[in-house]
């Protein structure tokens, strides 16, 4: 027996994969699939939260239930599915582990490899603590990329960290100033990600 004022249970998402036993379609966790959404079986597909993908770091399989996830490996598979099995050439930039937990109204968000990397491999990180307001985030640095980040408490434009690890940006010298001031991810994600894609449109 323990003690305590409250339980969190956060049990996760188990994919429906039962069915597919006796096929020759791969399963884990999920469907296994390639960076271009096919499974084991040439010219089926699988996207969502039954798909066990290739983590965008680490290349790994995982699944990874969440909805932005979803979207992109809809777009993947819709794409190869919809061309003949020469041009199957779209693919996937790779899997973002995403969670986002809404604990009696306190928001807390964790993307990509939040526990961050060795400084021997090149890793790096900062945290602000604002325990008066409820405020927590870390950041997680590989080079001059940012590679996971954790937040709690935060919740305007955290989208931004996304964008910034997903799209594996070199920040250059915004690295320093996020190290500085961790605040600042959205200023750094206009300043290394829109305005490039926007000169480049």
């Amino acid at each position: 027996r323990l003690d305590c004022a409250l339980v969190i249970v956060a049990a996760g998402v188990a994919p429906s994969v039962a069915f597919l036993e006796e096929t020759p379609v791969h399963v884990a966790k999920g469907v296994l699939v390639d960076e271009r959404m096919e499974t084991s079986v040439p010219g089926i597909f699988a996207a969502g939260d039954v798909a066990e993908a290739p983590d965008l770091f680490t290349g790994a399989h995982l699944v990874a239930a969440i909805q932005p996830n979803a979207a992109d490996q809809a777009r993947i598979a819709a794409t190869n599915m919809a061309r003949g099995p020469a041009a199957r050439d779209t693919k996937l930039n790779g899997v973002l582990a995403i969670n986002v937990l809404d604990t009696l109204g306190l928001i807390s968000s964790s993307f990509g490899q939040w526990w961050g990397e060795k400084p021997e491999a090149g890793g790096s990180g900062v945290e602000l603590v604002d325990e008066a307001r409820y405020r927590y985030l870390s950041l997680q640095f590989k080079g001059d990329v940012l590679i996971g980040a954790t937040s709690i408490g935060l919740t305007q434009h955290v989208g931004a960290l996304r964008g910034l690890i997903h799209g594996q940006v070199k920040l250059g010298d915004w690295k320093d100033r996020l190290l500085a001031n961790p605040l600042g991810f959205v200023d750094a994600y206009v300043a290394r990600s829109q305005q490039p894609m926007a000169l480049a449109r």
